[in-house]
């Protein structure tokens, strides 16, 4: 578990499987299926402030807020390599 969250995981839009094991719309594909809901941190541990990160625990309907990674890596900081934050 601590490789696929550290910065040599691998993952890239040809690797990243959506759950029919199909290849991942990114960035340039319509539709742009980028991102991924996580609801971790860069570490992929949960958060543990009072900030709520899943959507009150993915049952919200239209309230709170999610935490997305992107699984092509595309719009994350220069250096930061990984997909859940």
């Amino acid at each position: 578990m601590e490789k696929l969250h550290s910065e040599t995981n691998g993952i890239t839009k040809d690797t990243a499987l959506n759950d029919r094991g199909e290849v991942a719309n990114a960035r340039g594909d319509k539709p742009n299926m980028q991102d991924i809901l996580t609801g971790s941190q860069q570490e992929g541990t949960a958060f543990t402030n009072v900030a709520d990160m899943t959507c009150g625990n993915w049952a919200s309907n239209g309230e709170g807020s999610a935490m997305v990674g992107h699984h092509d890596l595309i719009g994350n900081r220069e250096g930061i390599n990984v997909w859940n934050f």
